[in-house]
């Protein structure tokens, strides 16, 4: 009878350390998940077109209004979102959206017969789920 209970509770201590672990797991999974997501908000000063056409996209720089830094934002046609009053091509706009720091962080030029990096450095890529809206002028 004690053999019985010594190994149920050894079984039972074994389960709750794999599921402690388990949970640990997760949670350090999520919180890199969260940490690559990046939203903005702010006036847009300066737009660089990137003209590959492997790639085509705007890179937007604008003046974050939550950390005071200015951000270099991808739109990409193939994969961002673009959401009322679509103007993410007019400087002085102010946009608000989400992006990610996943995928291609760099705009990407076409030259004679491929593309060619710029030096800007991107920020983030505006993203699919919540995309970028902008206001009317």
């Amino acid at each position: 009878m004690k053999k019985v209970f010594f190994t149920s509770c050894i079984v039972v201590l074994a389960i709750l350390t794999a599921q402690s672990v388990l949970a640990q797991s997760i949670g350090s999974l999520l919180t890199k998940t969260i940490s690559s997501d990046v939203v903005f908000g702010g006036k847009i000063t300066s737009i660089e077109k990137c003209t590959c056409l492997y790639d085509l996209a705007t890179v937007v720089t604008i003046d974050d209004v939550a950390t005071k830094k200015s951000l270099n934002l991808k739109y990409s046609v193939y994969y961002s979102k673009l959401r009322p009053h679509y103007n993410i091509f007019t400087k002085g706009a102010y946009i608000l959206g989400g992006g990610t720091k996943k995928g291609v962080l760099a705009c990407l030029n076409q030259k004679s017969y491929y593309c060619d990096s710029s030096s800007t450095k991107i920020n983030a890529i505006i993203d699919s789920t919540r995309g970028v809206g902008t206001s009317a002028k």
